[in-house]
């Protein structure tokens, strides 16, 4: 049954037969926006860290890791390890963040800085959430085409994951989509490292590994001398790279919504911490299918295939069908958290400040879970322009990382102001298409994300300082409510309301 045995297929329609109580159940618990957009900031630890793991695990990160390793050896592990280098710098970062009090990162650029940033960044968050959730519905065709031998065809399985991504995330929110991170996230571990005793039988171990791979394939940081193109290389200075652009972007990809769901700063520091490590621990197991691929498969045209292939030929029937499930759980679960994200920025940074104003909280609910609507259509179409994983998580890093300065700088420099911020974002936009349309038509280099960082990171930077620093400061009283918050630790908001920088009738704080 199109590349599927009959015990698959029933596992995975229990399975989403699960999934669709949590739902139900989750729309229960939904009465306000701040339900859905945060799950009304009750997060403890554990959801905090599954939520954390299973976000951060989405469909795309088996088969981003595996593929990148499959292509650079063990050194394309750092497309996952990035994140683990600045988290020392998020686990100071986070209470900071938490302070801010607010529902989405548009929110931010409103509290922060004036002169449209706001409405810019909330327009320019919808089109970077679409390329992600575009993303995540690529990784999900990619994995059921490799897993039934191309008999599912990937635009179907693109068409169905957007579908059923914003039903569950229509029901219950944020709330939903931690669940279901909850549930595939383990799932998906278990069924991953399932996969490594039958390869490591096959390829004969790590001596039939070493016998028919190069010593390169195994170094975390490829040297130089492996290959004469400086485009197939991962070595210190491509992680030193990826790791400073992923740090800038992570604040602007919408992590900063999800982390408002913690109900304390201490909560979210370390369910923060545990889900990262945890994923850390199972990229290991995808690097590994990706290194075994090289061997088993030694000339796919496709690398990122090799994942789907591998569930296919070396798991039993029934945990097939339950890694399709788990696949589909984790590809719906982030398009939904996706959905809720871009649901918060239309309807409270766009529609109740532009459109329709004053109207009631069930009313703007209403339009929150309607919205997901065309983010689908969008996310879908997105997923239509690109054929690679890796290409589309690249171009989505590219995009977070040009609004990351102003957010990363403006939460410390007292002196950056509106016109600093818009001046980083738009001399970092100019910089990259000009090295990727016409540098990097002569010399791949400049094609890679690595390289294209290291110029429009700096210049960014340089930008925001000079340019701050030579026009007019931000308007006092804005600057001294967004510092208040910052100042101020959560739950003693009624030092805000006592300064007057608050009203004591404002739900977001």
């Amino acid at each position: 049954m199109r590349g599927l045995a009959v015990i698959d297929i029933v596992v995975i329609i229990s399975y989403f037969v699960v999934l669709i109580v949590l739902g139900i159940l989750s729309h229960k618990k939904v009465s306000n926006q701040g339900d859905f957009y945060v799950g009304g900031r009750k997060f403890g630890k554990f959801m905090v860290m599954m939520q954390q793991f299973g976000s951060g695990t989405s469909n795309t990160h088996p088969i981003l890791v595996a593929g990148a390793v499959y292509t650079f050896g063990m050194a394309g592990i750092w497309y996952s390890w990035l994140y683990m280098l600045f988290m020392p710098v998020l686990f100071l970062l986070l209470p900071i963040i938490r302070r801010l009090r607010i529902y989405t990162t548009a929110d931010f650029f409103d509290l922060r800085y004036g002169k449209g940033l706001m409405p810019f960044f909330a327009i320019s968050c919808l089109a970077s959430v679409s390329v992600a959730t575009g993303t995540i519905l690529i990784g999900m065709g990619q994995v059921v085409e490799g897993i039934t031998g191309g008999k599912i065809p990937a635009n179907f399985t693109v068409l169905v994951t957007g579908i059923i991504g914003l039903i569950y995330a229509s029901f219950g929110g944020m709330i939903a989509a931690a669940l279901a991170d909850c549930i595939q996230g383990f799932l998906i571990v278990a069924l991953s490292f399932m996969l490594l005793p039958p390869m490591w039988l096959r390829v004969g171990g790590m001596e039939g590994l070493h016998a028919a791979l190069p010593p390169e394939m195994f170094s975390l940081a490829m040297p130089s001398t492996a290959t004469t193109d400086p485009a197939k290389t991962i070595g210190l200075f491509a992680i030193f790279m990826l790791f400073i652009n992923g740090m800038l972007g992570n604040l602007a990809e919408g992590s900063v919504q999800t982390l408002q769901a913690a109900k304390d700063e201490s909560t979210l520091q370390w369910g923060n911490l545990f889900g990262a490590m945890l994923k850390r621990i199972c990229t290991v197991g995808w690097a590994l299918v990706g290194l075994f691929a090289i061997v088993i498969w030694p000339k796919l045209e496709n690398p990122e295939l090799c994942f789907g292939m591998a569930a296919r030929e070396f798991l039993p029937a029934g945990l097939t069908g339950l890694m399709v499930a788990a696949m589909f759980a984790a590809g719906m679960s982030t398009v939904s958290a996706m959905q809720v994200i871009a649901s918060a920025i239309f309807t409270r940074n766009l529609y109740s400040k532009y459109l329709v104003k004053n109207k009631n909280d069930g009313h703007y609910l209403r339009i929150a879970r309607l919205a997901g609507l065309a983010l689908v259509i969008a996310g879908t179409f997105t997923a239509y322009q690109f054929t690679s994983v890796t290409k589309s998580v690249e171009f989505w890093w590219k995009l977070t990382a040009m609004v990351g300065p102003a957010m990363m700088i403006g939460l410390f420099f007292y002196r950056g102001n509106s016109w600093g911020a818009w001046a980083s974002i738009i001399i970092s936009f100019g910089i990259w298409f000009y090295l990727d349309r016409y540098l990097g038509q002569t010399d791949p280099k400049w094609k890679t994300i690595w390289y294209q960082s290291a110029v429009y990171v700096p210049a960014s930077v340089l930008a925001y300082f000079v340019v701050s620093l030579l026009t007019k400061p931000e308007d006092e009283r804005k600057l001294a409510r967004f510092y208040a918050r910052l100042n101020t630790p959560v739950g003693k908001e009624n030092i805000l309301v006592e300064a007057g920088l608050e009203s004591s009738e404002d739900k977001s704080i």
